[in-house]
C-alpha cells in the first residue's frame, strides 16, 4: 500500500516536473530519482512518452473544436443567406402576381 502511495506521489512531481511547476530542489529530486535505477529511467520515458502523447491529443482535440466551430459559423451563414433569397424571391412572386391582377 505504501508503495502505491510513493508512486502516485512521484507521478504527480514527475507531473509537475515536464509542466514545469518544481521549485530546483524538487527538481533535482526528481533527477536522482531517474538516474537511481534503470527501472526509474524507463518509467519516467514512458511517462514522459504517456504526457506528450496526452497534450497532443488536446491540442488536435482544440484544433477539431475551431474547425468544428467554423463549419457551424458557414453554416448558419449560408441557412441565412437561404432565408434571404426565399424571402426575396417570395416578395418579387407577390409583387409580379399583384401586378398581373391589376392589370387584369
Amino acid at each position: 500500500m505504501e508503495k502505491e502511495y510513493i508512486e502516485g506521489e512521484m507521478e504527480a512531481r514527475l507531473l509537475a516536473y515536464f509542466n514545469g511547476e518544481l521549485e530546483e530542489e524538487e527538481r533535482r529530486v526528481v533527477e536522482r530519482w531517474v538516474e537511481e535505477k534503470p527501472e526509474n529511467r524507463k518509467a519516467f520515458e514512458m511517462f514522459l512518452r504517456d504526457c506528450q502523447h496526452f497534450r497532443w491529443v488536446e491540442k488536435e482535440q482544440s484544433v477539431d473544436l475551431v474547425r468544428g466551430k467554423k463549419l457551424m459559423v458557414r453554416r448558419i451563414r449560408r441557412a441565412k443567406i437561404r432565408q434571404i433569397c426565399y424571402r426575396v424571391a417570395a416578395s418579387v412572386a407577390i409583387i409580379v402576381t399583384l401586378g398581373g391582377l391589376y392589370l387584369t
